[in-house]
């Protein structure tokens, strides 16, 4: 199998940069959009934000006690596993094992979102609307990485690339921006309908 690395570090970087981007243009324009991206999509793009804004203490929580991007990391598992099926010759029973990372995101996600609640973290406009929404979003995250991460290692693997090699730095980095956008979609629409009041008011105009 090829085992190279040129070919995806651009495409990885950019991706990671894109989602960095995003987070930077509206963390400060919604309630708890930076809370939420790390345990959505992982840390790399709250990094990049957090550099961006010279919190040094905060990098070095962040570096030292890794936050979970759980789509990300579950579609991870997700191609490591077929990837290591594919090596060894094995037959992987897809359906079965997706099923069970999809639901593993049920619970997780419900302590988080009871212990956000509980401690007021982000300060965020707790109501039924909005866990919904984020409960969906990042449903539909975890589908996609777990889809994108078994059709990436077969692809690779059809076309004898190694699949560790490529489809994680790329899974991860689609991952971050797609959950990175659809959080700040939801966060728009929830505001401008009056669903929830995720915005955050400028001191301007508060006072």
């Amino acid at each position: 199998l090829n085992e190279g690395v040129d070919g995806w570090v651009g495409g990885t970087e950019n991706g990671r940069g894109l989602a960095g981007l995003v987070l930077e243009r509206y963390v400060e324009r919604y309630k708890g959009l930076a809370l939420l991206v790390p345990v959505l999509c992982g840390k790399r793009s709250f990094l990049i934000w957090l550099r961006r804004s010279l919190c040094k203490f905060l990098i070095f929580i962040v570096l030292h006690y890794p936050i979970p991007g759980l789509a990300g990391n579950l579609g991870s598992i997700y191609a490591s596993r077929i990837s290591t099926c594919l090596h060894a010759g094995k037959q992987e029973n897809y359906g079965r094992v997706e099923w069970a990372l999809l639901l593993m995101n049920v619970p997780v996600q419900i302590v988080f979102l009871i212990i956000a609640w509980a401690l007021d973290l982000g300060h965020m406009d707790f109501n039924w609307w909005f866990v919904l929404v984020y409960f969906v979003v990042s449903m539909v995250c975890t589908w996609l990485a777990l889809f994108m991460g078994k059709q990436m290692t077969l692809a690779c693997w059809k076309w004898d690339y190694d699949p560790d090699n490529y489809v994680l730095p790329y899974l991860t980095a689609i991952i971050d921006v797609v959950g990175t956008t659809l959080l700040v979609a939801s966060f728009a629409t929830l505001s401008s309908v009056g669903l929830a009041n995720m915005a955050i008011i400028p001191e301007s105009e508060a006072s």
